[in-house]
């Protein structure tokens, strides 16, 4: 007996014993220091001295009940210390007997719970929180066991896909919210995850809506584990970005556009000033009698000419938006014409071939325009490979499917014909190949590229409901494809006519104005030529000075940019002094 009294005085659990009637006789010490009643306190007194108030009625009387009947009761108390505070405790309440099996006391012994049942509260509350927060977030969040079944379903993925909770819980969604040609894919990305892999779980995708919609969605997936590390499950966060991706192309179109705008007039400048003194000694050559040789390289001088005046319009066309003229053309007319260009103007160690095929199908858009995303392409593509190569640009017929057109950015199904532009030069470094079509984005030397190569083709593909793709290997070359809408069956237009032919003069003297001096001289050689007295001035003062010692001038032809007095300075001037004299202002600015 003294050894089992040391036990229930050294417990660490409460121990106390009442008399049939509830009166406490004896308290361990464990007891008084959970309760912080001293045992002279409790001796006596009834256990309903440790009510808080918390425990319902039917609590105690199901105890005494059970304890009444002669057995043991189990359950937990919340009760009160002497100082107020709460506690909880694990009570395991036994009668004991005498040898005559007359109840002569109950012991209680009970442990303390009170932290967990802190953390149990605590724990409640969080998931509460969090289930408030799974409940209104905006996105969609949704938990999938192991076997791809919907295990959470929150009112965001509802509002996104239009199905409610208890239409998807517990079913395989792949038919209801992914479209067929995607779940392959899907499957891929879904072992991943069961892998405990969560690299390239995260997506862009497109998907299906209750009422039969395709909307774009960005997900983001990740494994979720067991306390042991093992993979019990998915989260999936997703929204929908629809209207995003429409408001970002609309907001990347005018960026480039303004972008370009920037600088389409230094580039029409820069260009005019350029073409004008080719077009014009062209036209002079073409009055001096030439051989057939020669006046077959003055045509296609003339014509390169007049094409890049057309690309100067075009550049500023493009830059306000404008779609140019709209023609059916036949594909193959466009290759030949890069072709002849490329055979005589790139290096000899530069291997051009052309491939169309047979029954090329017809395409409506501008040829200009078109005509210049090829050029671009294959000068880039020349200047891919400065020690030598292979250039092929090529045409074909293919019909792009629903599903295939998602793969690209812009992307439209139907049929279309393919161009493509490959060389075998020095391919597009990874970490650059997102940047390529940006404005004014350029790999060469200062001097050597404005940057807006590409982005203009991609603008004017664009331009022509066409997409753009490009695959590249650095050190083994790069294919850019295009694929442009096609009108099977439609006939190309004809070739435009040739300009109209300028009228001669009768000797009259005009003032040509230009600080471009090679502009200035052929104006003034293209002039004479045409019957008339030419005087030329390098800007506004010298012009000023030639009218006042030269009389009788019939007009003054002058370029708007001029240092010492620009164009419109001397207009003014003109007009003060010689009202009547006509002023013809010209501007490579377009």
């Amino acid at each position: 007996m003294r050894k089992l009294s040391r036990v229930v005085q050294q417990s660490p659990n409460s121990v106390i014993i009442t008399d049939p009637e509830g009166r406490i006789e004896y308290v361990n010490p464990a007891c008084s220091r959970l309760t912080g009643y001293p045992p002279a306190d409790l001796l006596g007194q009834n256990p309903r001295l440790l009510k808080s108030g918390e425990n319902p009625p039917t609590l105690y009387q199901q105890m005494w009940s059970t304890l009444k009947a002669g057995q043991e009761w189990h359950g937990e108390l919340c009760n009160r210390k002497k100082n107020g505070e709460l506690f909880w405790e694990s009570a395991v309440l036994s009668p004991l007997r005498d040898a005559d099996g007359q109840i002569t006391h109950f012991i209680g012994i009970k442990v303390d719970i009170t932290q967990r049942k802190r953390a149990e509260e605590e724990l409640r509350t969080s998931r509460a929180r969090l289930q408030l927060q799974f409940d209104h977030l905006p996105i969609g969040c949704i938990t999938w066991s192991l076997d791809c079944r919907v295990t959470a379903w929150n009112p965001g993925a509802e509002r996104i896909f239009g199905f409610p909770a208890e239409e998807i819980l517990g079913r395989e969604p792949y038919d209801l919210i992914v479209p067929r040609w995607a779940q392959p894919q899907l499957r891929k990305t879904w072992d991943r995850l069961l892998a405990g892999d969560d690299v390239g779980a995260n997506s862009l995708n497109d998907n299906l809506t209750k009422d039969g919609r395709t909307i774009n969605c960005e997900w983001a997936n990740t494994p979720l584990r067991g306390p042991h590390g093992a993979v019990i499950g998915v989260l999936s966060m997703v929204q929908d970005v629809t209207e995003k991706r429409s408001l970002e192309k609309q907001l990347l179109r005018a960026q480039r556009l303004e972008s370009i705008g920037t600088l389409a007039a230094g580039i029409a400048h820069d260009l005019n000033n350029i073409l004008a003194p080719i077009l014009m000694s062209a036209q002079l050559l073409e009055d001096n009698h030439q051989g057939q040789e020669e006046r077959e390289l003055l045509a296609t001088i003339q014509g390169s000419a007049h094409r890049g005046a057309d690309i100067v319009k075009q550049v500023l066309t493009f830059a306000r938006g404008a779609e140019g003229q709209r023609l059916t053309l036949q594909p193959r007319h466009l290759l030949r014409e890069i072709g002849k260009i490329a055979r005589e103007i790139f290096p000899k160690d530069i291997a051009f071939s052309l491939h169309a095929v047979k029954d090329l199908w017809s395409i409506t858009g501008d040829p200009t325009q078109l005509h210049q995303v090829l050029m671009n392409l294959c000068v880039n593509a020349r200047d891919a490979m400065p020690e030598g190569g292979k250039l092929l640009v090529s045409a074909e017929n293919i019909h792009i499917t629903e599903p295939n057109a998602g793969l690209f950015a812009d992307g439209q199904p139907g049929p279309h014909v393919l161009i493509q532009v490959s060389d075998t030069g020095q391919g597009i470094p990874a970490d650059i190949i997102e940047k390529i079509f940006d404005p004014f984005f350029t790999t060469k030397e200062q001097g050597k590229g404005t940057g807006l190569g590409l982005s203009t083709v991609l603008g004017i593909v664009r331009g022509h409901r066409g997409f753009l793709d490009v695959q590249t290997e650095p050190g083994r070359g790069s294919t850019f494809k295009i694929y442009l809408p096609a009108q099977p069956g439609q006939a190309a237009a004809a070739p435009a006519a040739g300009p109209l032919a300028a009228p001669k003069g009768a000797g009259e003297r005009i003032l040509v104005v230009d600080d471009e001096a090679h502009l200035r001289a052929v104006t003034e050689r293209l002039l004479t030529k045409h019957g008339y007295e030419v005087l030329s001035a390098s800007n506004g003062r010298e012009a000023l000075d030639l009218l006042f010692s030269h009389d009788n001038c019939k007009a003054v032809v002058t370029d708007i940019l001029m240092p010492v007095m620009d164009g419109v300075a001397l207009a003014q001037a003109l007009k003060e002094s010689y009202p009547l004299l006509p002023v013809i202002a010209c501007t490579g600015w377009g």
